[in-house]
């Protein structure tokens, strides 16, 4: 989106940033997105879940409670907690109930939007997606990405909880 004049530019920078890919697949001239795609819903709510984590509010949950019962030096009063969750993306809407496995449902909604976006509209290769993805520095026709290798090793660590990102083609430098 180099090519928009800056005072376009600057202003296309303030949307959200689904409206904000929209805009770079129509500059592009690709297909836009699918609002209703299970890739697209999942970011949405990733999108929100992130907002009410940020900026939280009290919150009300569904909690049933049975009598209490004689635990010999103290009562133990059986409670279970019922949090709402998040439709498309199934984690709990409130922080305190996220567990690994909505860490691994987070980063499977992150790399399939990932590859929705950058494979099947942007029909990217390696090549373009480090473009666009990464940091670099550029030195006449050279590329060379600025990735640490901690980030290359979370990504490749992802692999284990079956959340594959070599797509990205992201290589250790070591």
């Amino acid at each position: 989106m180099a090519e928009l004049p800056k005072k376009l530019a600057e202003e296309v920078d303030k949307l959200a940033a689904l409206p904000k890919i929209d805009v770079a697949l129509r500059f592009l001239k690709r297909e836009p997105l699918d609002r209703g795609r299970t890739e697209v819903q999942k970011i949405m709510e990733l999108a929100s879940a992130r907002n009410v984590f940020v900026h939280p509010k009290i919150s009300t949950i569904k909690v049933d409670i049975d009598q209490p019962v004689d635990a010999g030096d103290f009562w133990h009063v059986p409670t279970v907690m019922m949090p709402d969750r998040w439709q498309a993306l199934g984690i709990p809407k409130q922080a305190m109930f996220w567990f690994k496995d909505n860490s691994r449902s987070t980063l499977l909604a992150i790399r399939n939007f990932y590859c929705y976006v950058l494979i099947e509209l942007m029909k990217a290769d390696e090549t373009e997606m480090n473009l666009w993805l990464i940091s670099r520095y550029e030195l006449g026709n050279s590329l060379m990405p600025a990735v640490y290798d901690e980030f290359v090793a979370e990504l490749v660590a992802a692999l284990k909880y079956g959340v594959d990102f070599s797509f990205f083609g992201l290589k250790s430098s070591s």
